[in-house]
C-alpha cells in the first residue's frame, strides 16, 4: 500500500498523540463506584459455592484492568499489562502474580483488591 497522500501518517501521528495523552480519568462517582462494585464482589465470593466461584475468577481477571482504570493508564491486554508492572510497580507485579499462582486465596484476592483501590 502506498500513502500518497499522507493519510496513513497523519493518523498514526494522531494515534501516538492519543496514546501519550492516557485515557479519560475516570470521573469520581465512576471510580467510587468501582471499588464498591470490587467489595461487594468479595463478599459474594465469601459466600462460597459454583457462583462465588465464578465470581473470584471473574474479579481476578477485571482487577488487572481496573488498576490501570484508576491509575488512568491504558490496558494494552495481560502481556503488556504485565510487563508494565513489572518494569514500574513490582509490588503490584508480585501481588497479580502470587494471587494468580494462588487462585483460591481469598486473603490474597483481597489484598490485590485493597493495592488496586488505593491509589
Amino acid at each position: 500500500m502506498l500513502d500518497d497522500q499522507g493519510f496513513g501518517s497523519k493518523l498514526m501521528v494522531e494515534i501516538r498523540q492519543r496514546l501519550a495523552q492516557g485515557p479519560d480519568p475516570l470521573r469520581p462517582e465512576d471510580s467510587d463506584h468501582l471499588v464498591k462494585w470490587i467489595f461487594k464482589m468479595i463478599a459474594r465470593i465469601e459466600s462460597g459455592g459454583l457462583e462465588g466461584n465464578y465470581r473470584r475468577c471473574w474479579l481476578q481477571t477485571d482487577l488487572l484492568e481496573i488498576y490501570f482504570q484508576m491509575r488512568r493508564l491504558w490496558f494494552l491486554g495481560p502481556k503488556k499489562s504485565f510487563k508494565y508492572l513489572k518494569q514500574h510497580d513490582q509490588a503490584a507485579y508480585n501481588l497479580f502474580s502470587t494471587m494468580y499462582e494462588n487462585n483460591n486465596n481469598l486473603e490474597m484476592l483481597k489484598e490485590v483488591a485493597q493495592y488496586v483501590t488505593h491509589v
